[in-house]
């Protein structure tokens, strides 16, 4: 946290602005600065921010300073600043006498010394000050030397992104939009979004027209992405245009072993995109093929460069597969395994299908029987103990794969 504070302090003196919401995907923080002319200010909080006080952070200040969170004014913030003053009470019958306030229960003393506790009705304040805002009341020991620079951070800010990630002739198009959430209206201040780590849906259908272009990051680091935001936003929920991008990537039709059964099923749709080209932040992802809706995803935050994979975005149709194993122990030295799978493929073409499933640790003499071929399998040194396979069904086909291998007891 103390490493974020500081990042937070060198962007305010970066970009030169007197007050800047930092909206983060959860919270916000917001950064200003004042030229304070006495021991003691006021910082005014955005309407219908919730502050967390032990966030605040006042640089620049002398030793012995003290920061108070001062809430917006209610009535028994009003009725309490108003003890020892006249006031117009207003009763339920429509009567109203001008009265002293002598508690902020409330109790009354009218001009013949008469108490009233708890009268049915309410006040009119007379030449009252009003708080329409939350503030921060900094007060100091002594006057400050320097500029102040402050920070605090508010709940009711938070953004995500929601892509829709689209086949286009055969090369994948990916949409992006950013969706910032306010609890209150930023007003003047420059707002700036931060990344940082800190099933299947119904056949719908949409038309759509590609253009291209992406929203690049103003500040750049190992740990983040920041994005100054030009537009005006409003208290509630803003939707802007983050990214619309062709990449190249694959899908794949994949038969995990943790997730078949003896029962044919369809198999895992997966999209691979071997390089991003562009940063992308954390956020949903929606699935087309074809004009509808066919799958449903979430990313986490990616660079540029990045190698992704979204698996199990959807589950085939014309492609299922079911998968038995039976157990020999015959032998007394080890266990002996056989893993059949049955790839069935009931559309008019051919498609390449990978089974990935896993291995006992241990497992020796594995063998790979298919299509009236026998032959050791060696698996790949960064996952000694996965079973990789990759097949080709022709249509209309069912494709019978045989697996064989011991553990020793």
């Amino acid at each position: 946290m103390k490493r974020i504070l500081v990042f937070l302090v060198l962007l305010l003196s970066v970009i030169s602005m007197a007050e800047v919401l930092l909206v983060y995907q959860g919270f916000g923080y917001i950064l200003g600065s004042v030229d304070a002319e006495s021991n003691s200010f006021l910082i005014e909080l955005p309407k219908g921010a919730w502050v967390e006080p032990s966030s605040i952070i006042v640089s620049g200040v002398p030793e012995g300073t003290r920061t108070s969170y001062i809430p917006e004014d209610d009535l028994k913030s009003l009725l309490k600043r108003n003890v020892g003053k006249e006031v117009i009470w207003y009763f339920e019958n429509g009567d109203s006498q001008k009265m002293q306030l002598v508690d902020p229960t409330p109790v009354l003393r009218d001009s013949e010394g008469n108490l009233f506790f708890s009268p049915q009705g309410y006040p009119v304040f007379i030449d009252s000050s009003y708080r329409g805002n939350a503030s921060l009341l900094v007060e100091m020991p002594e006057d400050p030397h320097d500029k102040l620079e402050y920070s605090f951070r508010v709940d009711g800010a938070t953004w995500t992104t929601r892509y829709a990630f689209r086949w286009i002739d055969d090369q994948l198009h990916i949409t992006g939009n950013i969706v910032v959430n306010l609890s209150f209206s930023p007003g003047e201040r420059q707002v700036m979004l931060v990344a940082a780590n800190l099933g299947t849906g119904k056949a719908v259908t949409r038309s759509f027209a590609a253009v291209e272009f992406d929203m690049t990051p103003d500040i750049t680091t190992a740990d983040m992405r920041v994005y100054r935001i030009e537009h005006s936003l409003t208290e509630g929920t803003n939707l802007l245009a983050y990214v619309s991008r062709f990449v190249d990537a694959e899908k794949r039709y994949v038969l995990r072993g943790s997730s078949t059964s003896s029962a044919y099923a369809g198999l895992d749709v997966d999209i691979i995109i071997d390089e991003l080209p562009v940063d992308l932040a954390a956020g949903s992802v929606e699935i087309w093929d074809e004009g509808f809706l066919s799958g449903i995803a979430s990313i986490d935050n990616l660079v540029k460069g990045d190698s992704v994979r979204l698996s199990g975005v959807a589950r085939a149709i014309e492609l299922q597969a079911r998968k038995t194993t039976v157990l020999d122990t015959s032998d007394p030295g080890a266990f002996k395994y056989t893993t059949h799978y049955w790839i069935k493929n009931l559309s008019e073409d051919k498609h390449d299908v990978i089974i990935d499933d896993s291995l006992p640790r241990g497992a020796f003499n594995v063998r790979i029987h298919v299509s009236g071929m026998e032959y050791a399998y060696e698996a790949p040194s960064d996952t000694p103990d996965r079973l990789i396979l990759d097949l080709l069904v022709d249509e209309e086909d069912v494709k019978e794969v045989r697996v064989t291998y011991s553990v020793r007891r």
